[in-house]
């Protein structure tokens, strides 16, 4: 085969994949039913539930801190140690 067909062949290749990636990300999208966000919570601590896993049926979201009264994501930050 020449160096233009394998090309082509790779082209086609690649948008096919990228055809099917698109149809599954859109299959999903309607497959997932929209979970209405609610924190389950402690005093101050709490977890906003925003869907559920297709695979375990369990809760995913995201972890919550309440301050001042109000509601705010956790943030995570990079820390660096010195290695021993």
């Amino acid at each position: 085969m020449t160096r233009i067909g394998l090309a082509w062949t790779g082209l086609a290749v690649l948008v096919a994949g990228v055809a099917a990636d698109r149809a599954t990300v859109l299959a999903q999208r309607r497959v997932t039913p929209p979970v209405e966000s609610r924190i389950l919570s402690g005093s101050d601590v709490g977890f906003r539930v925003e869907g559920v896993d297709p695979t375990t049926g369990g809760p995913t979201g995201t972890w919550m801190v309440r301050i001042n009264g109000t509601w705010v994501e956790i943030g995570s930050s990079p820390v660096m140690k010195r290695l021993k």
